[in-house]
């Protein structure tokens, strides 16, 4: 799955681990089963941390400083789109019923309090979220490099932007988050979420979780 922004100037590619993939292809009544709506709520969680990194950051991207000349404004409002309705839902209302994603919206909330960033999500139907559906189906039997090259092939501009690199701590926390259902304590958000990397430096265009 993947996502990208054009006003924040980066893009993320996220791949499944064996076991997280091995979760969505189980049947709903297995303990294990991992539901399709919490990877995409994952992917919405993601893109916030990279939004408080870079409204975090010194230095802005100059689609934002030229809009805020003076510096972002007090309570800076960030728009998600998705084509999930779970994730509209919990990302607007920090809530769920969901047994599954309780501990993933339990992460997001302990994000909202560290920041100013306001969250507001739209649905946007899937045929029009274009970009993302095409980046988020890779061709996985080519290499590091060569998926990087079709990438940028496809879409030049995102060579222009940053890669958003979550930290390994984020990753792991919300892997263990996505196995709710058998967690007893509830996750902590580490503090280090993640980096940006200028497109010319990265070999990879993805991550995995």
């Amino acid at each position: 799955m993947a996502l990208f922004s054009s006003s924040l100037h980066y893009w993320f590619r996220v791949l499944w681990c064996p076991s997280i993939c091995r979760g969505a292809s189980l049947p709903p009544s297995h303990p294990e089963f991992i539901h399709i709506n919490c990877l995409e709520f994952v992917v919405a969680l993601l893109q916030f941390a990279a939004a408080v990194v870079r409204c975090d950051s010194s230095s802005l991207p100059i689609t934002i400083s030229n809009v805020f000349p003076d510096g972002l404004p007090a309570f800076p409002v960030l728009q998600n789109r998705t084509d999930n309705t779970s994730t509209e839902a919990w990302y607007n209302s920090n809530r769920t019923k969901s047994v599954l994603a309780r501990d993933l919206v339990f992460l997001y909330g302990q994000l909202l309090r560290r920041t100013a960033l306001v969250p507001q999500s739209e649905w946007i139907a899937g045929d029009k979220n274009v970009v993302p559906d095409v980046i988020s189906r890779p061709n996985l039997d080519l290499t590091s490099s060569a998926l990087l090259a079709q990438t940028y092939q496809n879409f030049p501009f995102l060579s222009t932007y940053d890669f958003f690199l979550p930290s390994p701590e984020l990753c792991s926390v919300i892997r263990l988050s996505l196995c709710s259902k058998r967690s007893l304590v509830p996750p902590q958000l580490p503090k280090n979420l993640g980096r940006f990397c200028p497109a010319e430096s990265i070999t990879s265009s993805s991550f995995t979780i």
